[in-house]
């Protein structure tokens, strides 16, 4: 399956603002590959297919917590099993809230298996101390509710962050792999 390669990259810094999209390709430079990560093709495999694998990729450069206290995350990732089946240590299932009907009292959970070799969107947005991360197949606009919310001030924890994704795979033999990735942040005012 491919991995990254370069065909467009954007990264911008205006005053405090950070923005960046790797849309179609990663190059070594502007990415941090730690652990199993690496670099096939046209995405980024975090685990390889061999038990216990663990991997990172991360932005290289650090963000201030300071100034850039709101961010949103979108990316394009897909994970391959070749064993089993996956489960959580969090209490919340993957999967996404559907609106029945334009109802906005009544929604459905649909539960995602993420080891099916499907792609996948992830939305992790961080606003007014609030993380809130939402998922859904690939080609679905980002559902209105999100799958998980959690309180959290980022700048208690530190001045500067890295903006990144690990995965790790246990005994089973998967391949993670992130095969788009954007982040944008708002200067704090």
């Amino acid at each position: 399956m491919p991995l990254f390669k370069l065909l467009a990259i954007t990264c911008i810094q205006c005053g405090n603002a950070v923005r960046f999209a790797y849309n179609n390709g990663f190059t070594a430079s502007e990415i941090r590959l730690c652990g199993s990560a690496m670099q096939d093709s046209s995405a980024i495999s975090l685990t390889q297919y061999t038990p216990f694998s663990v991997g990172r990729v991360l932005f290289p450069f650090k963000i201030s917590t300071r100034k850039s206290r709101n961010f949103k995350i979108s990316m394009i990732t897909m994970l391959v099993s070749t064993q089993g089946s996956m489960f959580s240590l969090t209490a919340y299932k993957a999967g996404y809230w559907l609106e029945n009907n334009g109802n906005q009292t009544y929604w459905s959970f649909l539960g995602l298996k993420l080891n099916n070799g499907e792609i996948y969107r992830a939305w992790i947005d961080y606003a007014d101390n609030y993380i809130k991360v939402t998922m859904a197949p690939s080609k679905m606009k980002k559902p209105r509710t999100p799958l998980l919310e959690m309180e959290i001030d980022l700048y208690d924890l530190a001045d500067e962050m890295y903006v990144g994704f690990c995965a790790a795979n246990g005994q089973r033999i998967e391949n993670h792999k992130i095969l788009s990735w954007r982040f944008t942040s708002n200067s704090h005012h």
